[in-house]
C-alpha cells in the first residue's frame, strides 16, 4: 500500500511541474510582452540568459528533475553531473525499497528474516547516504544554480554597459532638454 501512494505522489508531483506557473503573490506586470531595448552586440544566448528569472515553479521542476536549474544557466556539465548523482541515489534507494529481505515502514529498515542482522547497518547506511545525495545534489542544483544564473545576468549586463557610449546616455536627456514639455504646477504660499 505504501508503495501506490508514493507511485501517487510521484505522479501528482510530476503532473504539478507541468503547471504554467506557482505564484504566492499576485503579479502586476506581464513579463513575456516587456520588450527591451537590445544591444547589437548581444548573442541570442546572452538574451537568454538576461531574460531568465527564477520562480518557485522552478523549485518543483528542480525537485523532479536533477540539474534542471544548470540546463536553465548553460552549465551542461555541472547539470549532466547532477543528473548522475541523482540517478546513482535513486538506484540505491531502488535497490533497498525493492529488496525482498528488506521492508521500509516510516523510513526504518527491517530485515524480514533476522538471519542478516549484520548487514542491516550497512543497508541502513546505504540507505542514508542516498537520501543526503539526493537532497544535497537538490540543494546544490537550486542554491548554485541561482547564485550563477544571477552572476551570468550580472557580468552580461557590465559588459554591455561598458560597451555603450555616454553619448548613448546623454542623447535622450538632450532631447528633452531642447523639447518643450508642458506641465501645470500649483504653488500655495501662507
Amino acid at each position: 500500500m505504501q508503495k501506490i501512494i508514493l507511485l501517487l505522489l510521484f505522479v501528482t508531483l510530476s503532473h504539478l511541474g507541468l503547471a504554467q506557473d506557482i505564484d504566492i503573490y499576485h503579479k502586476y506586470k506581464n513579463d513575456n510582452y516587456n520588450i527591451p531595448r537590445i544591444d547589437t552586440s548581444m548573442t541570442f544566448e546572452d538574451f537568454k540568459i538576461l531574460s531568465e528569472n527564477l520562480r518557485m515553479i522552478d523549485m518543483i521542476n528542480a525537485a523532479i528533475v536533477p540539474g534542471y536549474v544548470h540546463f536553465k544557466t548553460n552549465e551542461k556539465k555541472i547539470a549532466y553531473s547532477l543528473l548522475g548523482l541523482r540517478l546513482v541515489s535513486y538506484a540505491a534507494f531502488s535497490a533497498i525499497y525493492f529488496n525482498e529481505n528488506i521492508e521500509v515502514s516510516n523510513f526504518k529498515l527491517i530485515l524480514s528474516n533476522n538471519s542478516d542482522n549484520d548487514n542491516i547497518n550497512k543497508y541502513r547506511a546505504i540507505y542514508a547516504s542516498a537520501f543526503v545525495l539526493a537532497a544535497s545534489t537538490y540543494l546544490f542544483d537550486w542554491i548554485r544554480g541561482s547564485y550563477s544564473l544571477s552572476n551570468k545576468q550580472e557580468k552580461i549586463r557590465y559588459q554591455l554597459a561598458l560597451k555603450l557610449d555616454a553619448s548613448n546616455y546623454n542623447s535622450d536627456f538632450q532631447y528633452l532638454n531642447k523639447k518643450n514639455i508642458p506641465s501645470l504646477s500649483v504653488t500655495l504660499r501662507f
